[in-house]
């Protein structure tokens, strides 16, 4: 349990096997969070990865209600509690990476960004929460179809209310776009896998633009992967998984080069 602003969230720790402390993985679900990557936790805590999968509060169960800016202090909430509390469970404080998918790697991308202690970060079919109130502020239709869509996914959760979501993302669009974040982030290491046939965070719109915004900023470690797959990557799940591991492994083995000539 973490608390959050008053709020009990509730979670699951996937501790890895093994003395000493272990690199741990946040892992963030979307909006509303359908699909929570455990498959994924699992396949970490195989490979000796801790991983914390949570509900932010208003979501699944856990007290509170939700908003988006509830969900960024949740994340950061989250984050500092493992490095506070998680020694007794085998946590690294020191290594703790965070991995998102859709609105969770929306989340996830900015709370890395104001946090200069998470070096490494994997975005899954990010969700670009500042350019889609960018595209509403066009015309009315586009607007409607926001709320409508805020609507229509917060129906298993206990929100702030559709409309309420809508005002919330417009007052924040310019510090809520990823775009604009990517100076902060150029120095980390960055994994970003998009699906093809994501009709949610299509590609176009919310990944390429961020990986390219990331090159421009100097970003020299950040890699950008298309499955042939949908938003949850629900028929890719294994080339998924490989696909985060490989990459994790790689920053595992750089560093334990490091370590050596150090």
């Amino acid at each position: 349990m973490i608390e959050s602003d008053g709020s009990e969230m509730y979670g699951t720790l996937f501790t890895a096997q093994g003395k000493g402390d272990h690199s741990t993985a946040v892992i963030l679900h979307g909006f509303p969070g359908h699909e929570r990557n455990l498959d994924l936790a699992h396949t970490l805590r195989r490979g000796g990865i801790n991983s914390l999968i949570f509900h932010y509060r208003g979501s699944w169960g856990s007290r509170g209600t939700f908003s988006f800016s509830g969900m960024l202090a949740d994340t950061a909430r989250a984050v500092d509690d493992l490095r506070n509390e998680g020694k007794a469970y085998g946590v690294n404080p020191d290594d703790i990476l965070i991995i998102g998918h859709s609105m969770g790697g929306w989340a996830g991308a900015i709370t890395a960004a104001a946090d200069e202690r998470i070096g490494s970060l994997v975005l899954l079919s990010p969700f670009n929460m500042g350019m889609v109130s960018d595209w509403a502020l066009e015309d009315d239709l586009n607007r409607e179809m926001v709320r409508r869509m805020f609507k229509e996914l917060s129906r298993p959760m206990n929100t702030i209310g559709h409309d309420r979501l809508l005002e919330e993302v417009m007052e924040h669009r310019r510090d809520w776009n990823l775009l604009r974040h990517a100076e902060e982030l150029s120095g980390k290491r960055i994994l970003i896998v998009s699906a093809r046939n994501d009709t949610l965070s299509i590609p176009e719109l919310h990944t390429l633009p961020l990986y390219e915004e990331l090159v421009r900023n100097g970003c020299s470690d950040v890699e950008h992967v298309i499955l042939d797959s949908d938003h949850s990557f629900s028929d890719a799940r294994i080339e998924l998984q490989r696909t985060v591991w490989r990459w994790i492994e790689r920053g595992l083995r750089r560093n334990e080069r490091r370590t050596v000539r150090a």
